[in-house]
């Protein structure tokens, strides 16, 4: 039986490796978005002084993911709108944008890591469900992607 599930192991780790590393290779040959080709981006809540807000900037490998994978970003600046670039940051840091992340500890699983994995009741090729599922749960427990961004910076989870 084991000797059964060593060539399942070893082509498993290799898809998984061969995967990573090709978004690392499509990461690496992408510019960074520009901060100005976010328009639509949310700004900070304004300060009493009436110079101009900055607008959120997800981090550098946020930026890169976004880049590398221009039809899952559009799906989340559909749904997400205003709060996208949250959307993505939180995303980005729970599964690297990998609908099909599975964390080998935990058996946490999909975009959002959702634990136990039942509870999101979605397959994990479906993408949608799933980010209907995030809208869901990051509304009910922080309120919008930019409190819950802020909630794990504050905690030290990223």
């Amino acid at each position: 039986m084991t000797k059964k599930l060593i060539p399942i192991l070893l082509l498993t780790a290799t898809m998984l490796v061969g995967a990573f590393l090709g978004m690392m290779y499509r990461a690496s040959n992408t510019e960074l978005i520009e901060l100005q080709d976010w328009s639509d981006v949310e700004t900070i809540e304004p300060t009493k002084t009436p110079t101009p807000t900055p607008q959120y900037l997800p981090s550098r490998r946020t930026r890169v993911l976004i880049n590398a994978n221009p039809g899952f970003a559009g799906k989340l600046k559909k749904m997400y709108k205003s709060q996208w670039l949250y959307a993505s940051e939180l995303i980005a840091r729970e599964s690297s944008f990998n609908n099909q992340a599975i964390n080998p500890t935990s058996g946490a699983c999909g975009l959002a890591q959702a634990l136990p994995c039942s509870k999101m009741k979605c397959e994990l090729i479906d993408i949608d469900c799933q980010l209907r599922w995030i809208g869901d749960y990051v509304a009910n427990r922080y309120g919008t992607f930019k409190e819950a961004i802020a909630w794990h910076d504050a905690n030290n989870w990223y």
